[in-house]
């Protein structure tokens, strides 16, 4: 909050505010508030009495700048709403309002008791207006009436006023013919002089302000000094422009200045208007015609804005006679709906912080059940806010009533849940926590299922608690081919491939827990002989020699091993394993010389032979080199090892490009198999005594 500034000047201290800065005050009710008086001696501004008036005839006065609220006995039976209210003196303060206009009381003994006041002519009152401190002016149907306070005495005024003259209501007539009270020289109701022009028929006097639209524009709020007349209008095109329009006595421009508000939208309207008298600043309040999105101007600017109540009166927060007086200023007293009070007043009380120790009670409940959380008390007009515990978006709120409240929340997980109550942007955790303990039901019954081999096992639980999920282990580990099922309260299953008998646990979690069910479910295989399959297609594939052969196998049998074989001649070596896993495979291996490949499949005991045989076959027209004693190195180029045939036993060795020994190689008659896989990628020179054979490395 920013610093308070006070300085002597003339008569008593004054208080400044900061520009916009608007107070959230503390409040005796949690009525929707109408208007207010404050009254200041003009010796001490420091010092200040304020009312505040609202629905069901309640009013409250504080003397102690809103730190503590008395209660004001108004209308005890029929409990009317007060509307308006008028300081006439000291002691003396008129109220009216009521659902049809239909209540009128004034006190003489500043507020504390009220007693009916009944005009000589009768009627509802639809407003009333300070004259002078003797005089006031009551606005009727059909008459205006003045009251003498110093005589006691009624007169009906007849000047300017005849029998259309239209209904009167805080600015605005029904018929949509309001009556515009301006202070002009006169002389039928004394001094200072009041001027009286109505829209209707044949009025002029409106179209001087730059009224065109003379029958449809409505006012909604009249307010006067003795410089300045300030009208607020919303207009025939209801959204599209919202104004105020100033108009000076006796100056020279004769048209009111008028400023638009283009950020209304369309359903609101500004319910009351205040020209502070120091600086001349206009201050405006309102919201829609819903009771909601309210607003508070100052100087053309929107300071404030609110969402779920509007603002209903805005006046002095400090008494200022007709002439800004000594010890007047310019802060400013604002009532809404929900009991709020506003005030760029810096010195009155705020709302103290929200009390704390509350008890709230912990729940054990079901997995999947809703839950209620009961908090044993809260405090008028304090906003709850239920969050999780770390977490920062609300998932309840809550305003006081002085009762105790709850929240209700789906109980799925353990969680922990914090209650913040704010009053005035202060906010206070409470001590307790309420806590959610989830009860897991583990003793459903689980079937026990018997499958043969490659079959589909079935596990079905009797079971289930709402949001929890359950899931398939076995041997500690959750089964990769079985999915996660959320429960619904009604039993669920679970269905899965099986290849070897097994114990099947079933877990269910919630939050970041894992329990498992008390029955446990043996699957087991039935002893029944199924052989593996073994007609998949194999492809067969024609390589240059020495390059690698890849053959594929379209198809696997999850579980199953598969053993490649090579035959040549009448040898048969085993090359290759891979277990399946219901997809297709491959094998890898170089191609010297033709060769078949057959391939065996395996299940337990059960083997099956392949009916296609993988053959790799050599292309004849692969590129050898050979030297006069018929000595060939192949491939070339080469990759994992080459080949050397001689028709003699003898010795080479393998050079590098720059002339170094990498290896010996001794040769035997005929094939010569060496691995090169270990060898940079470059040229190497196989030589012998009488020739070098230059190969290329890959």
């Amino acid at each position: 909050m920013k610093a308070i500034t006070i300085f002597l000047a003339g008569f008593g201290l004054i208080v400044q505010s900061a520009f916009g800065q608007m107070l959230d005050i503390n409040s005796p009710t949690t009525d929707n508030l109408n208007c207010a008086i404050s009254v200041v001696p003009s010796m001490d501004s420091q010092e200040l009495t304020l009312y505040i008036f609202g629905d069901n005839g309640h009013g409250y006065v504080s003397k102690d700048k809103c730190a503590t609220w008395q209660e004001l006995i108004i209308d005890p039976v029929s409990k009317r709403s007060i509307n308006q209210a008028l300081r006439v003196s000291d002691n003396l303060m008129i109220v009216s309002g009521g659902p049809e206009n239909d209540l009128l009381k004034y006190s003489d003994d500043k507020g504390f008791t009220f007693q009916d006041l009944s005009l000589l002519s009768g009627g509802r009152v639809n407003s009333i207006s300070l004259m002078t401190n003797a005089l006031v002016l009551f606005h009727q149907a059909k008459q205006l009436t003045v009251w003498d306070t110093k005589t006691n005495s009624f007169s009906v005024v007849t000047t300017h006023i005849n029998a259309q003259c239209p209904e009167f209501y805080t600015g605005t007539s029904i018929m949509e013919k309001p009556l515009v009270i301006s202070r002009k020289p006169s002389t039928f109701l004394g001094e200072p002089p009041y001027y009286f022009m109505r829209k209707g028929v044949g009025s002029e006097a409106f179209k001087a302000w730059g009224i065109t639209a003379v029958i449809r524009d409505s006012i909604t709020s009249i307010t006067t000094t003795a410089t300045r007349d300030l009208l607020s209008f919303r207009g025939t095109e209801v959204g599209k422009y919202v104004y105020q329009g100033a108009f000076e006595p006796g100056g020279s421009n004769s048209v009111p200045v008028k400023t638009y508000f283009p950020t209304l939208t369309k359903d609101q309207t500004i319910h009351s208007s205040f020209i502070a008298p120091i600086t001349q600043t206009y201050w405006h309040v309102g919201g829609d015609d819903f009771g909601k999105n309210g607003f508070i101007i100052k100087a053309s600017t929107i300071i404030k804005t609110v969402a779920d109540f509007s603002f209903n009166y805005v006046g002095a927060c400090a008494f200022v006679d007709e002439y800004g007086t000594r010890g007047s200023s310019d802060d400013v007293i604002i009532v809404g709906d929900k009991g709020k009070v506003f005030s760029n007043r810096l010195d009155l009380s705020l709302p103290g912080v929200p009390k704390s120790d509350y008890i709230v009670s912990d729940a054990n409940v079901n997995a999947g059940d809703s839950v209620t959380i009961f908090i044993s008390g809260s405090e008028v007009g304090i906003l709850y806010k239920v969050l999780e515990v770390g977490g920062t978006t609300p998932i309840h709120t809550f305003t006081g009533d002085g009762k105790s409240w709850q929240f209700a929340t789906w109980a799925i997980a353990d969680k922990d849940y914090c209650i913040i109550a704010t009053r005035s942007e202060v906010e206070v955790k409470f001590p307790d926590l309420a806590r959610i303990t989830v009860i897991v039901n583990i003793g459903y019954d689980v079937s026990d299922a018997k499958v043969n081999a490659q079959w589909i096992a079935v596990i079905k639980v009797s079971g289930s608690q709402k949001g929890l999920n359950y899931v398939l282990y076995s041997l500690g580990n959750q089964l990769p081919n079985s999915p996660s099922i959320t429960g619904t309260g009604n039993p669920i299953e679970f269905s899965f491939e099986i290849h070897e008998s097994a114990n099947v646990t079933v877990m269910v979690q919630y939050g970041s827990k894992t329990v498992a069910l008390t029955d446990v479910s043996a699957v087991t295989i039935n002893q029944i002989p199924v052989p593996p399959k073994s007609d998949y297609t194999v492809s067969d594939i024609q390589v240059n020699v020495g390059d690698s052969a890849i053959v594929i196998v379209s198809g696997s049998e999850i579980g199953v091993t598969y053993k490649v074989f090579e035959e040549s001649g009448s040898t048969i070596v085993a090359v290759y394993t891979f277990t399946g896993d219901g997809k297709s495979w491959q094998f890898k291996v170089l191609a010297l010389v033709n060769k078949n490949y057959y391939i065996i499949a395996y299940r337990d005991a059960l083997e099956a032979r392949f009916a296609d045989l993988a053959v790799v076959t050599v292309k004849p027209n692969a590129v050898v080199t050979v030297d006069l004693n018929k000595l060939a190195v192949f491939p070339n180029p080469c990759y994992d090892q080459i080949v050397v045939t001689s028709a003699i036993r003898t010795n080479a060795l393998l050079i590098d490009q720059v002339g170094r020994v990498i290896r010996e190689l001794q040769l035997e008659q005929e094939s010569n198999q060496f691995s090169v896989a270990d060898l940079k990628t470059g040229i190497y020179f196989v030589k012998t005594q009488k020739h070098v054979f230059k190969i290329l490395k890959h």
